[in-house]
């Protein structure tokens, strides 16, 4: 049974990376016009608040997408490092500040080498199943002594069945055309397992809402190093 959820998992992941090149116009659109409404109205403040403020202290951006985040967080002080795996994402972040890196999570570990971060962060983009491990185990490894790890995804509590694994994202009620993606997905504890996994400790949890909202928008985890 391993060798089967190992080949799902593979063949999985390899559609995730598919469906984010084919949909990389459409997201890039949607996000620079601010059509996504919960971004737009909670969970675009809500990572940049956890986030905050430096001056000229190191930040990899996970997944960084059309890199609307590491634009920001680079007039916010950050100096700042976007990686994505899709080209195309890569190529329409590349319009902004920041260096950016079209690398697959698995191909993290020797491009990070010799780099350090205060600061690691993934918003809304820990999407795989053994891709989401390999990328934290491989950037936290390059956390600074104190620095944190900084999570934004889909609120557990809104997803269901509420069980681990492979769920189907079709876009529906979306401006745009998109293709139909893979995701993985995590209940609080498997989260929590996780970083604790990878030695990092859980040192604040938010759950980022509109106001007057009934369920949160997001989750939102903040780890650093353990030891």
């Amino acid at each position: 049974m391993s060798g089967q959820r190992t080949s799902i998992t593979s063949d999985r992941e390899k559609e995730l990376l598919r469906s984010w090149n084919s949909n990389a116009a459409h997201w890039t659109r949607m996000v620079r016009d601010g059509l996504l409404r919960s971004r737009v109205e909670v969970t675009n403040d809500a990572i940049l608040d956890a986030v905050g403020r430096a001056e000229g202290e190191a930040l990899l951006d996970l997944g960084c997408g059309e890199g609307w985040l590491t634009h920001l967080l680079i007039e916010r002080g950050w100096k700042a490092v976007g990686v994505d795996a899709s080209p195309e994402l890569i190529t329409a972040a590349r319009d902004g500040p920041g260096e950016f890196l079209c690398v697959e999570y698995k191909q993290l570990k020797s491009v990070l080498t010799g780099r350090s971060f205060a600061c690691v962060i993934a918003n809304f983009s820990l999407l795989g199943d053994s891709s989401t491990e390999s990328a934290l185990r491989a950037s936290v490894h390059h956390l600074h002594s104190g620095g944190r790890l900084v999570i934004q995804t889909l609120h557990p509590v809104i997803i269901t069945p509420y069980l681990d694994g492979w769920r189907q994202e079709d876009w529906t009620g979306m401006s745009e055309s998109c293709a139909p993606q893979p995701w993985y997905f995590r209940t609080l504890q498997s989260w929590i397992t996780l970083l604790t996994e990878l030695d990092l400790r859980l040192v604040n949890l938010r759950e980022p809402r509109a106001d007057g909202a009934a369920q949160p928008s997001s989750l939102l985890l903040v780890a650093d190093r353990a030891t």
